[in-house]
């Protein structure tokens, strides 16, 4: 039933691995018939799972962190993807009832944190992200205090997310401000409280800051004036 697997080498860690079969796969397959497994042994969580007809694809969740190391899959780490088959029930099946013969097991490698494609851009979309909650010019009101969400129509490279600042005078450095990155799925989130200010500030997106495959964030959406809420 299983032919082949999509990769002939190491993957980005957005890549979707892609598995495909002889027969179509039952529509109400149980996720538990596919796990991924670090190479300790430890189930790895967060991989979505796609039906499509043939075709079983595979997505990790993607890292957060500089560092990459809160994704589905680490860079430079191998991952088995199981497939259960008979005589479990709960097999893999098609969608004649056909089961998996056997448990089949594949190792997939992923391109170490250092090279260029370890997170990289598999669609077309080369317009620069814009925000989904703010339009160009739209003044940001917010007390102190307050939690502000900046949602992105695209996925941020979470290597380029530095320090984010509150400035009032120019000359100065300003406040670094803490924030919390996730992902949903029209894109990233960037999540913060607003800290303490006298009526007006600039808020100023880490300098670096850009998408998975450099895709460009548009300009107007890298900085703002902020304004105290109840002036």
């Amino acid at each position: 039933m299983l032919e082949k697997y999509s990769a002939d080498g190491m993957l980005a860690l957005n890549e979707p691995i892609v598995l495909h079969f002889s027969q179509e796969v039952h529509a109400s397959q149980r996720a538990s018939a596919i796990s991924v497994f670090d190479m300790d042994g430890n189930e790895r969580a967060g991989i979505a799972i796609d039906l499509q007809g043939n075709l079983v694809v595979l997505q990790g969740e993607l890292p957060t962190k500089p560092d990459m190391s809160d994704g589905t899959f680490t860079p430079g780490k191998k991952f088995e993807i199981v497939l259960t088959g008979a005589p479990n029930l709960n097999s893999l099946r098609s969608k004649f009832d056909h089961l998996l013969s056997k448990t089949e097991r594949i190792v997939v490698d992923f391109l170490p944190s250092h090279h260029p494609q370890v997170l990289t851009s598999f669609d077309s979309n080369l317009e620069p992200i814009s925000l989904l909650n703010l339009a160009r010019r739209q003044p940001l009101r917010a007390q102190t205090g307050e939690k502000i969400l900046l949602k992105f129509d695209g996925y941020l490279d979470p290597r380029t997310l530095g320090t984010m600042r509150l400035v009032v005078d120019s000359a100065k450095l300003g406040t670094e401000v803490e924030y919390r990155h996730f992902h949903e799925e029209y894109g990233s989130v960037l999540e913060f409280v607003v800290p303490q200010f006298d009526r007006v500030a600039y808020l100023l997106l880490p300098k670096k800051i850009s998408g998975i495959g450099n895709r460009e964030i548009i300009a107007w959406a890298k900085q703002f004036r902020i304004y105290q809420a109840n002036d």
